[in-house]
């Protein structure tokens, strides 16, 4: 009896919604349908065939990208239970691995354009068929890969739930920005093989990205524009309280002695006086004072006007947030590039 392929229809991915859901990528399996009929073009016998599929980058030799997966009965990686045919007609899933543990997506990654081709070979009952079926681009545009070039720098939100793990962003092709290679990340076959850019610093002073008409990959360092501050025109007042300033004298006398012309002294005799002999005169006893010299008052007013920083988004004065950069508000991601 000879076994041929009357039709093969690719429905398109459609991988289990558990898988969906758990990684948060791109479904990670084909659903694939397909006609068994013999050499007279009558469908097959019921009953459970064994089929194995493998994915090949040419129509004829080449080299296997993916597979195979064989539904053989087996349970570990890469088997599955055998495929039930009715009426010739059978429906399988692809993925999300082969036996040596390989994701079906890795057969779609896109890196090689327009010669990217995909050729599905299929044996059954142990019998090889051709020719092989070529694969529409259907798993391309579902595949992340295909619409995110090499060399593209994504924002990724590890520890949302439900987000694809760092181990499962590896395998699609992803690696972290964090200053190493690709190949010491763990992931094969990288098309970028250089060091990767130093974005995801671990104590939170990581970078922003800016876009760029000029030379990308540029680091650049923070820096604060240039300003100046300005104050408008303004006085000084100087006001003393009023106060009085006091002189005091203390009671003294002055000794005055008279005298006899330009010589000798001068006696009482002389003057017409009996018993002759000085005199002494005398100042008031009274004090001297000097009363207030001014009652206005001096005093210094300064510009008591407060200076503050706001909230750049609300718009209100809060507390101070210092800090060693200058940043807007913000939220930390893990920067990844496609390097496969």
């Amino acid at each position: 009896m000879r076994i041929t392929i009357q039709s093969i229809i690719l429905v398109a991915l459609l991988g289990a919604p558990s898988i969906v859901h758990s990684q948060g990528l791109v479904p990670e399996s084909i659903n694939y349908q397909g006609v068994l009929v013999d050499a007279l073009g009558n469908p097959l016998p019921d009953g459970n065939y064994e089929i194995n599929f493998t994915i090949y980058n040419q129509a004829t030799l080449g080299t296997a990208v993916w597979g195979p997966i064989e539904f053989d009965g087996g349970s570990t990686n890469g088997h599955r239970p055998q495929v039930p045919v009715v009426d010739g007609k059978y429906n399988v899933t692809l993925g999300p691995e082969d036996t040596s543990g390989r994701s079906i997506v890795t057969a779609f990654n896109g890196t090689t354009g327009e010669n990217d081709l995909r050729f599905l070979e299929i044996a059954i009952e142990g019998t090889t068929l051709a020719p092989r079926q070529q694969l529409t681009s259907t798993p391309f545009a579902y595949s992340a890969q295909g619409m995110v070039p090499i060399g593209s720098i994504l924002a990724h939100h590890t520890n949302m739930p439900g987000a694809a793990s760092i181990a499962a962003l590896k395998e699609m092709g992803f690696a972290l920005c964090n200053g190493t290679t690709a190949a010491s990340q763990g992931i094969t076959d990288a098309v970028i093989t250089g060091t990767l850019p130093d974005l995801n610093v671990g104590d939170g002073t990581g970078r922003f990205l800016r876009g760029s008409t000029g030379t990308t990959g540029v680091m650049q360092e923070d820096q604060i524009q240039g300003h100046h501050h300005s104050a408008s025109n303004h006085t000084h007042a100087v006001t003393a309280t009023n106060h009085g300033h006091s002189i005091t004298q203390s009671n003294h006398s002055h000794d005055i002695t008279t005298r006899r012309g330009d010589t000798g002294d001068r006696t009482a005799t002389e003057d017409g006086e009996t018993g002759g002999g000085t005199h002494t005169a005398y100042t008031n006893y009274a004090n001297l004072n000097i009363t207030s010299i001014s009652n206005q008052t001096i005093s210094v007013s300064i510009q008591n006007q407060a200076v503050a920083v706001g909230d750049p988004t609300q718009g209100a004065h809060g507390a101070a947030r210092v800090g060693t950069e200058t940043r807007p508000k913000s939220m930390t991601v893990a920067w990844i590039i496609r390097v496969r």
